[in-house]
């Protein structure tokens, strides 16, 4: 918001003041990519202890896996709505890279939702 803020009086005021917002826009990329890439961690680990877990704890699972979900999707939208934003080409193609590789922990996350809440009934 403080790059938003700035004076744009002059071209050289705009052109710092784009600067400015331009890499504020990269810099708030960084903390959803980093939950994000929890989040799928989370589901992929849930993913790998349900088949052996007890079943006493497959809702605990289900619950943890509903909110890695909620965190994974949140921090991708988060992400995508500051890279409209972004003139910077590669550095835009890098963040969305590393949203690509993330987007199949989504599906991941709906399959094993469905598994345990099959489970459960």
């Amino acid at each position: 918001m403080t790059a938003y803020r700035l004076v744009r009086s002059t071209n050289d005021e705009i052109r710092r003041r784009t600067e400015a917002i331009q890499h504020a826009l990269q810099d708030a990329a960084e903390p959803p990519l980093r939950l994000a890439g929890l989040a799928a961690d989370v589901i992929g680990l849930a993913d790998t202890i349900v088949d052996c877990s007890n079943p006493n704890v497959m809702s605990d699972i289900a619950v943890a896996v509903s909110m890695a979900r909620s965190g994974l999707e949140s921090s991708i939208v988060n992400v995508e709505i500051n890279l409209k934003s972004l003139h910077d080409r590669e550095c835009k193609e890098r963040i969305g890279d590393k949203l690509d590789l993330l987007r199949p922990a989504l599906r991941r996350a709906d399959l094993l939702g469905t598994k345990l809440r099959r489970r459960l009934t």
